[in-house]
């Protein structure tokens, strides 16, 4: 999890985004096949708390809690998402983050205009990261927590979303 972090770190800096004053509500690992899914499922039962385990676009996605949250550096992260495999993404480990630009909005227009006015200098067509926006991403297929992802070449990531997914979960 550390390399994955300082990696992913490394090439916001470089972009020139800072995280400062932001939350990272939780940390996700796309596992990659169904076996180790149910590996790491079961293995984190016994050390995290399970918030959600739900199916989205076709395989399932857990959601737990840690205590005490994660540490990297100065950041605390209180949840780790798991997600099993997707046969378009064959690609297994850690996976993305995910930043709070709060105030809730269901709306991805909010969500774009925060990025823009956090990160004025985030380009749509950039060539060093895919930008890519998710209006109806959800745990319960109702309640939309829409989020802008910049993916880097390495398959590190973010996601900006509006609120805490607990509090998505929870609505």
């Amino acid at each position: 999890m550390h390399s994955f972090l300082a990696q992913l770190f490394q090439n916001l800096s470089s972009i020139g985004v800072d995280l400062t004053g932001l939350t990272i509500d939780h940390i996700a690992y796309r596992a990659e096949s169904i076996e180790e899914g149910d590996e790491l499922k079961a293995e984190w039962l016994t050390k995290y708390s399970l918030v959600v385990s739900t199916q989205i676009k076709g395989r399932e996605v857990c959601m737990f809690e840690s205590h005490p949250p994660l540490k990297y550096e100065s950041w605390d992260i209180p949840c780790i998402e798991l997600m099993f495999p997707k046969p378009s993404r064959p690609f297994g480990g850690w996976d993305h983050i995910e930043v709070v630009l709060g105030p809730y909005s269901d709306r991805i227009e909010d969500i774009r205009e925060r990025v823009r006015e956090r990160f004025p200098h985030i380009s749509e067509t950039a060539s060093e990261y895919s930008y890519d926006e998710d209006d109806f991403h959800s745990f319960d297929g109702k309640t939309k927590n829409p989020a802008v992802t910049l993916r880097f070449p390495d398959k590190t990531a973010i996601r900006f979303h509006t609120v805490d997914a607990r509090e998505v979960i929870a609505m």
